[in-house]
């Protein structure tokens, strides 16, 4: 999955921001602040793997749960 975010460059620089944040967030015991930057984070991550999940033909996966 982390090589259709590009080469080592392109995926250190996507990465390196969130983590900068997430280190200052921990130096401030700023724990809303974390837990916000990490869901952003995830949330890019559940569509990397979507994208790749409808490109394979699994189209189900963007019908949402009941």
């Amino acid at each position: 999955m982390r090589s259709r975010l590009g080469d080592q460059d392109a995926i250190s620089s996507y990465y390196l921001p969130y983590l900068d944040d997430m280190a200052l967030c921990l130096e401030r015991s700023d724990a809303e602040g974390y837990a916000i930057i990490s869901e952003e984070l995830l949330q890019h991550q559940a569509e990397v793997i979507l994208d790749a999940l409808i490109e394979l033909g699994y189209t189900e996966a963007c019908t949402p749960l009941t």
